[in-house]
């Protein structure tokens, strides 16, 4: 028929025909003719077709085997009366033309996937010749499975720090690529004073705590009369005396300190303790510490004796560790979790912005504010205790990161620490000290809080040296190393020994007694008339002599005036011989210095001669006998001609 459906444009078809346009036989028929299909006959088989051409029973397309059940090579899905289809595996991607019968999948080649292999996989860019992204894993940003991957044109995902085609390289004014950074890099800070800078060599080293500090409680009946304190404190330190004045628990910043930075410390107590105590690190945990930036304070506290824990609400309103740094800068860090219950307990504190609070504010700071807190750390308090009943605790293991320079290391790298490239008169890794002929200047403003960076660590100003030397300390700006016989703060007067005006003239040696041998701090010359102002330890006119206490002979070429330095507790006075130098010893005792007993196995000590105890007697002894019977009973190799085993 040339006819068909007004609305949906189906052809009228002849019998056993079908299609749109009634162009091929339906199932079950064949010989499509002009005059229609025909039936084809029953299958033996339900698995067989009819074969649209011949009539014949057959399998479906790609199919063979018992009841039609398989597929043949390099085909798959079979379908009832329907067959297998085409692997179609995609030969760039691809490894041969086979596929799983069942689900089609092509076996790919590294780097392509998909069912037919036509598609580059994650990682991967550029079908059909798919490669890999390359993607630095420190600077790229990766995928929700942690695979990196890259755009058709092989742009990897960057961190906002990073650019480059593999994210590999820090963006102008940032430095120190690394995975643990979430920008990629690390924005320069330099102290405000150079956006020039770049990742330093340093690897992570540690400042050590060398063993350990003590805290131990007695907890003892209060008298009715004892109301003005709650604790009584001694402080065990080796080699020193109690303090009563330092041995108090004072409170700085609302925090409960434990006494003193180093020592074990003994605590009489009335009552259990409401707060935490907090120990103080030693000053090796002090001062500059920029090199520690992004490093970690770790250290472990081993309580015993604690049955009740300071309630969690009370304890979170102190840090874990506090810092203090410049005036009105401090500090707080705060642990996510509280760990009680545990007898051995580990802390430890990264020094980085996004960790720490402003003490008097609580806003999270900037990496500024850090670097300028770092710069200048005065105190560390770290929290030593979170139970309110303990016996002893012990503080351990207390190490600080910072970076130091190893030759020829690549691990362990320090990134964070930046190495800037600062201007003249400006130097340390971070701009933060002065450089080579400047001095730091921190003005002094009554009622004005800091509020610049200058205002904190202070600007750089030249040495002020009158033009007689580059070099000053680099704090105070006091002149080093002042040309011309000149000395004083600003080389503006005449150094020790020498006199004159160096505005107007010279500065001369004062000849006290001589020129070329001078003996004075100053001198006045007038004429031939000269006023000598000796040294210590010089007198007379022309501080030619020694005075008592002293002894030597100032008259020869080299000689000079020493110190007696006779022992205190052997001596009859602080005078010697004013040659020798040899001290008035009290009876029975000798030397030089009257610091030895004339008797064997005797000391010096409470200013007389006192007899050694039973054991060190022993000792001596057995050391003398020891030493007989070894220069009695050995002869030095070298008497017998055999050379020494070492360089001579």
């Amino acid at each position: 028929h040339q006819e068909c459906d007004a609305f949906s444009g189906q052809c009228y078809c002849k019998a056993g025909v079908e299609g749109p346009s009634c162009d091929r036989c339906q199932p079950g028929y064949y010989g499509f003719s002009s005059q229609g299909c025909k039936r084809c006959e029953q299958c033996a088989s339900p698995s067989y077709v009819c074969d649209p051409d011949t009539g014949r029973c057959m399998c479906p397309p790609n199919s063979h085997g018992h009841e039609c059940r398989s597929c043949v090579a390099n085909t798959w899905g079979n379908v009832f009366q329907r067959g297998c289809q085409n692997c179609e595996c995609d030969i760039a991607g691809s490894i041969g033309q086979s596929c799983n019968a069942q689900t089609g999948q092509c076996n790919c080649k590294e780097g392509f996937t998909g069912r037919q292999c036509n598609e580059c996989a994650a990682g991967y860019y550029g079908y059909p010749n798919c490669q890999r992204c390359g993607c630095d894993e420190r600077g790229s940003i990766p995928r929700p499975d942690g695979s990196f991957d890259c755009d058709e044109h092989g742009q990897c995902l960057c961190k906002s720090m990073v650019f480059g085609r593999q994210c590999d390289q820090c963006k102008s004014a940032t430095f120190g690529l690394a995975a643990i950074n979430p920008d990629g890099c690390t924005r320069c800070f330099c102290f405000g004073r150079s956006q020039d800078c770049e990742q330093s060599e340093f690897s992570w080293g540690q400042i050590r705590l060398q063993g350990s500090r003590n805290l131990s409680v007695e907890y003892v009946v209060k008298d009715e009369d004892d109301f003005d304190f709650d604790y009584v404190v001694v402080i065990q330190l080796e080699g020193t005396k109690t303090n009563r004045e330092d041995a108090e628990i004072k409170n700085m910043n609302n925090l409960d300190l434990i006494p003193s930075s180093t020592g074990n410390v003994s605590i009489g107590a009335y009552s259990a303790f409401q707060y935490p105590l907090y120990f103080q690190l030693p000053p090796q945990f002090l001062g500059d510490r920029t090199t520690s930036y992004g490093g970690l304070l770790n250290y472990t506290l081993v309580t015993v004796g604690a049955f009740q824990n300071i309630p969690e609400a009370s304890l979170r309103q102190f840090p874990m560790v506090q810092l203090h740094t410049h005036d009105e800068l401090v500090l707080d860090y705060y642990e996510d979790r509280i760990v009680y219950d545990k007898e051995v307990n580990r802390y430890s504190a990264r020094l980085h912005e996004s960790l720490w609070k402003n003490h008097y504010d609580g806003q999270h700071i900037t990496r500024a504010i850090l670097m300028v807190a770092l710069q200048n750390v005065r105190h560390i308090f770290v929290r030593g205790t979170i139970t309110t009943d303990f016996r002893q605790v012990v503080l351990t293991n207390v190490t600080l990161d910072a970076g130091i320079f190893v030759a020829g290391a690549e691990n362990n790298r320090a990134y964070g620490i930046e190495r800037c490239n600062c201007p003249a008169q400006y130097g340390g890794l971070s701009c933060q000290d002065p450089g080579p002929g400047h001095y730091r200047f921190k003005p002094r403003l009554p009622n004005k809080e800091p509020e610049t960076i200058d205002d904190y660590v202070g600007k750089s100003l030249p040495c002020d040296c009158n033009g007689r030397s580059e070099e000053c300390h680099p704090e105070t700006g006091h002149c080093l190393n002042c040309r011309n016989n000149t000395g004083g703060d600003s080389c503006q007067n005449c150094a020790e020994g020498f006199f004159g005006n160096p505005n107007y003239g010279s500065c001369e040696a004062c000849p006290c007694p001589e020129t070329r041998k001078n003996f004075a701090k100053g001198c006045h010359v007038k004429g031939s008339e000269v006023s000598c102002i000796c040294k210590p330890g010089y007198a007379g006119k022309l501080c030619e002599r020694c005075v008592k206490g002293y002894y030597g002979f100032p008259e020869l070429e080299d000689g000079r005036c020493e110190n007696c330095d006779c022992n205190r507790e052997g001596s009859l006075s602080d005078e010697c011989e004013t040659k020798s130098g040899q001290c008035q010893c009290k009876p029975g005792i000798t030397g030089k210095r009257c610091d030895r007993c004339e008797q064997p196995k005797h000391i010096v000590q409470g200013y007389k001669c006192k007899p050694c105890d039973n054991c060190t007697v022993i000792l001596i002894d057995d050391l003398n006998e020891l030493t007989w019977k070894l220069n009695r009973d050995t002869t030095h190799i070298d008497q017998d001609g055999i050379p020494a085993p070492w360089i001579e």
